[in-house]
């Protein structure tokens, strides 16, 4: 039993993380219609900025932790902005193939640069509470898993609410359902792309902050990131928040438990699990595994 717990946690962990990447991806693709595969780099920004503000572990404290990780969501935040106004605008009369091009440069781009910076080294980040593992029947769970999953919801949470309950976030979803209307009614869609890209790069860098203490930060985390985020969002059915957590830890938890009791032959094959889940809901079920939820749009 603890040995299920321990593998449990563990995927309910990658399935937190899957979540918030694919949540990043949801929020850009719903509003501008690209597909972003540099969201996993900023997964990766935001565990190097975190670490780069609170100091690496086992070194010297600079910021606190909560200091740190706010500097570092808005600096993420502001690259987002800042990449799509200077990269992807410009060219978004182009057509989706480019821009999804474009994106897989700009994630080669910022891996090289992170790579020149850091010379390939692999840090890690102190855990944002003190303390051991956690027993839970029979089973340990790190506390900063807790963290994780507390991230995971408080975004999914804040998330709703804006999107349904403030006049930005209904601006976002005027953007998406008909441009025209609202530009009609003042509002200016090109600008809301921007915004897209900000507050998911936002979303993305606190799921990296949240991680660093739970996996070593590297410059080549991100592609890995975001094919995962990727799956997950597939998975959740493209337009729906909640349909998107819902399938990113779903699809954590099959993985943890397939890398605990695979033979350990057959483990270097798991990577693969991910994607052939992917292509049997395309072919089986394309609406996502859960099209039977509200069809709730961001």
């Amino acid at each position: 039993m603890g040995e299920f717990v321990v593998f449990l946690f563990a995927g309910l962990t990658v399935g937190a993380i899957n979540a918030l990447t694919g949540l990043g991806l949801l929020i850009i693709y719903n509003v501008t219609g690209v597909i972003n595969f540099a969201q996993g780099d900023f997964v990766m920004l935001g565990a190097m900025g975190t670490i780069l503000f609170a100091g690496p572990n086992g070194g010297p404290h600079r910021l606190p932790l909560a200091v740190a990780v706010i500097v570092t969501v808005a600096g993420v935040a502001a690259i987002g902005g800042l990449v799509e106004r200077a990269v992807i605008h410009p060219r978004r009369g182009k057509g989706p193939i480019l821009l999804l091009m474009i994106t897989v440069g700009l994630s080669l781009v910022i891996e090289g640069v992170v790579l020149i910076v850091t010379s390939s080294q692999t840090y890690g980040l102190r855990n944002f509470s003190a303390g051991g593992p956690l027993t839970v029947f029979g089973g340990e769970v790190s506390r900063q898993s807790l963290w994780v999953y507390g991230v995971t919801a408080l975004v999914l949470i804040a998330l709703y609410l804006f999107f349904s309950h403030t006049r930005s976030g209904k601006a976002f979803r005027a953007c998406e359902i008909n441009p025209l209307a609202a530009r009609l009614v003042g509002i200016r869609p090109s600008r809301y792309w921007t915004y897209a890209f900000a507050l998911a790069a936002g979303v993305s860098a606190l799921a990296g902050a949240a991680i660093a203490p739970v996996t070593t930060a590297t410059y080549n985390m991100g592609l890995p990131l975001a094919l995962d985020g990727f799956v997950a969002w597939v998975l959740g059915g493209l337009v729906s928040p909640v349909g998107v957590v819902l399938g990113g830890i779903g699809l954590g938890v099959a993985q943890g438990m397939l890398d605990g009791y695979l033979p350990t032959a057959l483990l270097p094959y798991s990577g693969a699990f991910p994607f052939l889940v992917m292509v049997v809901v395309l072919v089986a079920r394309p609406g996502g595994l859960v099209q039977l939820l509200p069809n709730r749009r961001v």
